[in-house]
């Protein structure tokens, strides 16, 4: 796989769920099913898709509720990680996230994830808790990191 110099962001819509599960299970020791991606989205959730040359190279899925947004999956093709395509797709979720009128963003990333906690501070998340035992791994279960970043205040809404 090869990544362009330029990738195109796209909303992601429901027919793109068999496309993004393959993908998942391409990008992740444990990836999320069609069945997943389709609850998420018919709950209400949205997304966007990072394209290069028409090949899905990275994918994010954010809900809402009221003026909160909970960043419920990121997921970049392990063949181009580490080319700053999470940075990328982190702040179109944001930019998305706050046309929407949501002040609060939160997220759970695995205590073992150093590149993607890294990611998070420099974008302005600050780690608020831990949940024990969240995560699956081969040898049992891993802590998440529980993290959040403020985009606006009430005040900041038109």
């Amino acid at each position: 796989m090869t990544v362009a110099p330029l990738v195109k962001v796209r909303d992601l819509h429901p027919v793109m769920v068999p496309e993004i599960s393959a993908f998942e299970a391409l990008s992740r020791e444990y990836p999320w099913s069609e069945g997943m991606l389709n609850d998420s989205l018919q709950s209400g959730a949205v997304g966007v898709v990072l394209q290069s040359e028409q090949e899905l190279v990275a994918y994010g899925l954010f809900s809402v509720v009221l003026d909160y947004g909970d960043l419920l999956n990121i997921c970049v093709h392990r063949k181009v990680q580490q080319r700053g395509l999470g940075g990328v797709l982190l702040a179109a979720l944001l930019e998305k996230a706050k046309h929407l009128g949501v002040l609060h963003v939160q997220l759970e990333v695995r205590q073992s994830s150093r590149i993607a906690q890294a990611l998070y501070v420099s974008r302005g998340f600050e780690q608020q808790g831990v949940r024990r035992d969240y995560y699956r791994t081969k040898s049992g279960r891993e802590d998440a990191f529980l993290m959040e970043k403020i985009l606006g205040t009430a005040d900041s809404q038109p």
